[in-house]
């Protein structure tokens, strides 16, 4: 397994406390309601992910599904999602960080805020992609995610960031992030990497896609209210319609009716088959962690990926 310490610390523990290990891996843990054998989909366990599991895809493919399920409650899902995906959505991140590191090297520190942040595993990318670089520099993390149930891993990460160097806090709130504005502390906080890994297409699966503009303006609203002069906001998403890339660009709109200047803007994806190409194709599509199960594992996400400030 390649990658740093930080990504096989979390990749193990994700594994060891999942569906994987467990031949009765559900059974009303936590409140979820689907114990071994059942299937919320109506389509039978063939449509699992993992047979007698929680039933895995109906968080990680919800189009399609007769009975979507969108809540993540309970633990062993939650490690089922962070093992299966870690490896991926880092390295996605990661290659969208390397489009500005120019822009990063001026940083005197990384202060992440991550909208929706799920399992974090955004903080794992910049962690790493500071480490290759020799940066050398601080990183502070702010998650905000509605879903209390991801608390079992970021307090993993807690116990990580107490002996690492350069992992100099990590916190956050478990409200709906599209009340962002509503946190008291988020006021005067310099973030300068603001980042939604995958949380466009979960509103969407929730049947919340009006809200999509909402939260584009709340971080709109938020830049403003700091005085955020120069920072870089990351949307990675499945690049597939249904998902919601076509929201993509409402948010270049917003910022611009709120006179916040864009420095840079770019579309980017990578390589997929099925799916109309998205702005212009990363050259590579390889992750940069390896995964024992899927070692052809590719990176297949969108990304609007901008420079701006007030």
């Amino acid at each position: 397994m390649t990658g740093s310490n930080f990504y096989k610390y979390l990749f193990d523990f994700a594994h060891d406390n999942s569906a994987e290990v467990s031949t009765n891996p559900c059974g009303g843990e936590n409140g979820c309601t689907h114990p071994r054998g059942s299937c919320p989909s109506g389509q039978g366990n063939s449509q699992c992910y993992f047979k007698g599991s929680c039933c895995f895809n109906e968080i990680y493919y919800p189009e399609g599904r007769v009975k979507a399920r969108c809540k993540y409650d309970c633990k062993k899902l939650v490690n089922q999602y962070m093992w299966r995906s870690l490896d991926r959505y880092a390295s996605e991140i990661f290659y969208s960080l390397s489009q500005f590191e120019s822009t990063l090297r001026t940083y005197p520190d990384f202060n992440i805020l991550s909208l929706g942040c799920g399992p974090a595993t955004e903080l794992v990318a910049v962690e790493h992609f500071n480490n290759v670089n020799s940066l050398n520099k601080q990183i502070n993390y702010y998650g905000v995610d509605v879903e209390k149930t991801w608390n079992v891993i970021h307090e993993k990460i807690k116990e990580y960031v107490e002996a690492d160097v350069h992992l100099n806090s990590f916190g956050g709130t478990y409200k709906d992030a599209i009340n962002v504005l509503t946190s008291d502390k988020l006021n005067n906080k310099a973030f300068n990497l603001i980042i939604l890994n995958y949380v466009i297409s979960s509103l969407i699966a929730a049947g919340d896609s009006g809200r999509i503009d909402t939260l584009f303006d709340s971080i709109a609203k938020l830049i403003i209210r700091n005085e955020i002069y120069n920072c870089i906001i990351i949307i990675n998403e499945v690049n597939d319609i249904r998902r919601g890339i076509n929201s993509f660009m409402n948010l270049e709109s917003i910022l611009q009716n709120n006179n916040i200047n864009i420095f840079s803007l770019e579309q980017k994806y990578f390589a997929s088959r099925n799916v109309t190409p998205y702005g212009t194709s990363y050259t590579n599509s390889k992750t940069v962690f390896g995964h024992p199960r899927w070692l052809n594992n590719n990176c297949t996400s969108a990304q609007l990926l901008i420079n701006c400030g007030v």
